[in-house]
């Protein structure tokens, strides 16, 4: 098989080259280019008399620089200054308070000339203003493939070498930012190879293999004569420490579904030890879990609720080829390493255990003596003695592997139903192309890979692996990884395309490619029927996630995680990953429900776990309601569910009460008011600060107390430079304060009381209520950028503005509905900026 591995990579990286060569943007944006020679108009006096002495030659505050209005050419980077100027002029910005106000009259005189400006270079600037050819995102790919050749993206990943995609303003989706490189095109090949070669067989189904194993069969570091003890969790790293047990040298033989039965018991989950020592909850049930994966990466694959008693807890998972299923404690003790110290510190642990207090001492060892060395030393005996929280596995059965279909079903993805054969290659060939390149193909577009079939034949290879080099240079194609647009007005294939990727962050599905077809995505209420459809879909879930992470950089979360001394909460909870699923659960609710998208900015309710209530201090969800979210794991566990959990006080409502926000704008030690004000106007708000000044130095810190931060920050309200800015970022910053770097209320920070006042806009506020009823005020602000964000996400470019009319006319139309979010989606994507090119 080297032979033809070696041709296709060739033809592959052809391919390729072609592929970084097309990804230059047919007419990108580039600031400096001139867009309309024209001198500028007279009534600018009042610039010069108001503004140059700040913004000219000799000065530039904001690296603001307005003399250059006044001379030459117009170029884009002048009219992007020219349309912040209005808006600065019109909020009352400018000039600052220590300067002469422009009266009324001086104001229309000014705006009305920028405004001339801007409307005399509109329609020579729209030939630049195009979405580029798009490569597809990481995120996009994976999705495509796995619809492609039928597999489930997180039990296979081909991406996961992939370089990370730019972002710009936390979206990955901007054309221009996605470049190609030689890495890449490497990776695209590996990917290749790799995802034909596991989903596209041609041999005989594999044979079911019946495993029974019981405790002499477990590699696990604690057992008793009957049964392997778990007595801790897996993700405090201690995986040979009681936290995992896995069946010697059984591994999967072949990639496929395998049922596993695990004959289980939970002993103690009510136990008499203090948290601090024991950080269970007695409340929940002890959960079983299957998992692969080292622990530091873990796949897990299902979850239970464990009953009293031994009982058989069965499920089927995916397991690729080479993997071991291992059992584990998912709610269990955080660190079984930690156990050892924090277990000294029960006064009465020698009785527990039934030994003299001087008996519990070291010898020494490794420098351990007084109390910690016997414990440390022999913690598998102290477990087994103390009735601490522990699952017994009794007995596992393993039987698989299984498919839901095989050759020729197995392939249908690719194949259809009838078998590959020397008639109908050539057909099924190109059925597939054009799944891959998302609309019909001539006969030229297909004319290569059929050669390359034919080619591989002739030098002796089996038409199978000929037609499976052809498949893998397909998906190596240009017209594979790009979204080309080839007119001024989308034709129904591209349209399909936009809608797709937009949406479902994948390719289209055949109902949409039909209605392409049949040219009924020309009116707004045919594209409305198919946006209708979309967002019913499960692959919506896609863009909730994607948006999400642009949006509100979830994808950050973990970058830096809490110091484990101050906020062990996050590990001991494992709360991580409900972090983003209560923000992505939220937003998903609010987007099915149309609600008010003020409720990003405040709500009275979120979607909670039992792990956030806990980490919120709040009373248990009830899980008896309708859970919002669909376990994805196997198994049974309805002690994982998220509910629709209304709050009492208005502290935690909306985004900003989110445990994800919280943390992924500290640093996981401290938090800066700085930081996460200027978070919140970027992210959240979608109305980023300009850069701070190069000239002002940094707040360093008052290590003796003398001074509050918010007396050290005032220097940067009085000072001209920053004060437009800080009064907007620090007053944000400071009403979080009562949320330390985990999310959690707080009423002292460093043994001080803390003063979430402020003042916003010359409004008033004492804590995070009073901001969140002035951002409310100012609710049409937001909505008009946040509506800006959705469409440079749908656009893959920046709006510009070239755009101004269009986009006033989606927020006019979008404030006529009542904010509702999926409103938006569908004035979006039946704008004629997405519509078009």
């Amino acid at each position: 098989m080297k032979l033809p591995l070696i041709l296709a990579a060739l033809i592959f990286t052809g391919i390729i080259s072609i592929a970084c060569l097309t990804n230059k943007p047919e007419k990108e944006h580039v600031v400096s280019e001139v867009v309309k020679v024209k001198e500028t108009p007279q009534n600018f006096s009042i610039i010069e008399e108001k503004c140059i002495k700040c913004h000219g030659p000799e000065k530039q505050k904001g690296k603001v620089r307005l003399d250059q209005l006044l001379t030459g050419e117009i170029t884009r980077e002048k009219l992007s200054l020219i349309k912040a100027s209005i808006e600065l002029i019109k909020e009352g910005e400018m000039p600052p308070k220590k300067e002469a106000k422009l009266s009324d009259k001086e104001q229309i005189i000014l705006t009305d000339s920028f405004n001339s400006i801007l409307n005399e270079n509109l329609e020579q600037g729209k030939e630049e203003n195009r979405t580029v050819y798009k490569r597809l995102t990481n995120s996009e790919y994976l999705n495509t493939v796995s619809e492609l050749f039928d597999f489930n993206p997180k039990n296979f990943n081909p991406t996961i070498f992939f370089p990370a995609d730019q972002r710009n303003h936390g979206i990955n989706r901007i054309g221009h930012e996605l470049k190609s490189s030689e890495f890449l095109t490497q990776e695209y090949l590996k990917a290749a190879n790799s995802i034909v070669d596991k989903t596209l067989r041609f041999d005989s189904v594999p044979k079911v293999e019946k495993g029974k194993f019981t405790v002499k069969h477990f590699n696990t570091g604690l057992r008793t004569e009957e049964a392997a003890v778990l007595y801790a969790s897996f993700y405090g790293g201690d995986n040979t420490q009681g936290a995992e047990v896995y069946v010697k040298k059984i591994t999967a033989k072949e990639d496929g579904f395998y049922n596993i039965r695990i004959l289980a018991e939970p002993k103690n989950q009510r136990h008499s030890f203090p948290y601090k020592i024991i950080h269970t909850d007695p409340e929940e049930p002890i959960r079983l879990g299957i998992k692969t994966g080292h622990h530091s990466n873990p796949n897990v694959k299902a979850v239970f609720d464990l009953q009293k008693g031994y009982q058989w807890y069965e499920c089927r998972v995916w397991l690729n080829k080479g993997e071991s299923p291992q059992m584990v404690y998912p709610n269990g003790i955080y660190s079984a390493h930690h156990l050892r110290f924090s277990l000294n510190n029960v006064p009465n642990i020698h009785e527990l255990l039934g030994m003299k207090k001087q008996d519990l001492k070291g010898n020494g060892k490794h420098g351990y003596t007084g109390d910690r060395g016997y414990i440390y030393y022999n913690i598998f005996k102290v477990v087994d003695k103390l009735k601490t929280p522990k699952i017994n596995i009794k007995e596992v059965n393993i039987e698989g592997p299984f498919y839901n279909k095989w050759s020729p079903a197995h392939n249908s993805s690719v194949l259809g139903k009838e078998k590959l054969s020397s008639t109908n290659w050539i057909a099924k060939l190109t059925d597939f192309a054009e799944k891959a390149f998302r609309r019909p193909i001539s006969n030229e577009v297909i004319a290569p890979y059929v050669s390359l079939v034919n080619n591989q034949k002739r030098s002796g290879f089996s038409l199978e692996d000929s037609f499976k080099t052809a498949v893998k240079a397909i998906i190596c194609s240009p017209r594979f990884l790009f979204q080309k647009e080839s007119s001024q007005t989308l034709d129904q294939y591209e349209l399909a395309s936009r809608l797709s990727y937009f949406l479902w962050s994948s390719m289209p599905d055949k109902d949409l490619l039909d209605a392409a077809a049949k040219n009924k995505l020309k009116t707004k209420n045919q594209i409305l029927t198919q946006v209708n459809r979309m967002l019913e879909d499960k692959k919506a879930e896609n863009f909730v996630n994607d948006f999400t992470s642009a949006w509100l950089q979830l994808n950050d979360l973990g970058g830096i995680l809490p110091h484990n001394r101050y906020f062990s909460e996050f590990y001991k909870l494992n709360i991580q990953e409900s972090f983003k699923k209560e923000t992505r659960l939220y937003f998903k609710y609010v987007l099915d429900q149309n609600r008010d998208i003020k409720e990003f900015l405040h709500s009275d309710y979120s979607i909670l776990d039992r792990r956030l209530t806990k980490l919120y201090r709040l009373p248990e969800p009830n899980l008896k309601l309708a859970a919002l979210d669909k376990n994805e794991y196997a198994g049974k566990a309805p002690s994982t569910a998220f509910v629709k959990y209304k709050f009492n006080d208005k502290d935690r409502g909306g985004l900003m009460g989110h445990s994800s926000i919280l943390t992924v704008s500290a640093n996981g030690v401290d938090t800066s008011p700085i930081v996460r004000g200027v978070w919140v106007l970027e992210k959240l708000l979608c109305n980023p600060p300009p850069p701070a000044p190069t000239n002002v130095p940094a707040i360093e810190p008052d290590t003796r107390g003398a001074k509050s931060l918010k007396e050290r920050l005032a220097k940067h309200q009085s000072d001209d430079n920053c004060s437009s800015c800080h009064k907007k970022i620090d007053p944000i910053g400071f009403a979080l304060e009562n949320y330390n770097p985990i999310g959690q209320w707080r009423h002292k920070y460093r043994r001080k009381k803390v003063d979430a006042s402020g003042s916003y806009y010359g409004n008033e506020f004492k804590d995070i209520k009073g901001l969140k009823s002035i951002l409310l005020e100012r609710k049409s602000e937001f909505t008009a950028k946040f509506a800006e964000k959705v469409l440079t996400y749908a656009l893959g470019r920046e709006i510009t503005f070239l755009d101004e009319e269009k986009v006033r006319q989606i927020q006019e139309e979008f404030r006529a509905k009542n904010y509702g979010l999926k409103d938006l989606i569908k004035l979006v994507c039946t704008s004629p900026l997405f519509t078009e090119k």
